[in-house]
């Protein structure tokens, strides 16, 4: 039997759950909003190219993530003036 090599990394438990449910794009996107929000201590206010930029990816990709993430209840967006604002939701357990 092959050895994931991502179990080297991650536990069973997190492969299985959340990154598996919503995939590394949306992960990565959500773990870019959660940072973000950890340093502001609020309301994220990144143009969706910034956050495109800093993982690597296309603005379609991008966008893509964050439509997975609304629709998993993880963040809230909202369009305030021609910026969306991002808001974490926290996950209930």
């Amino acid at each position: 039997m092959p050895i994931d090599p991502c179990s080297e990394y991650f536990s069973e438990e997190i492969l299985q759950g959340l990154i598996a449910r919503i995939g590394l794009p949306a992960y990565a996107v959500l773990s870019i909003i959660a940072a973000a929000e950890s340093d502001t201590g609020g309301p994220v206010r990144m143009p969706i190219e910034k956050i495109a930029e800093l993982m690597g990816k296309s603005v379609e990709t991008t966008r893509s993530a964050l439509d997975i993430l609304k629709k998993n209840d993880l963040v809230t967006i909202e369009l305030q003036g021609r910026n969306n604002v991002y808001r974490l939701i926290p996950l209930v357990v």
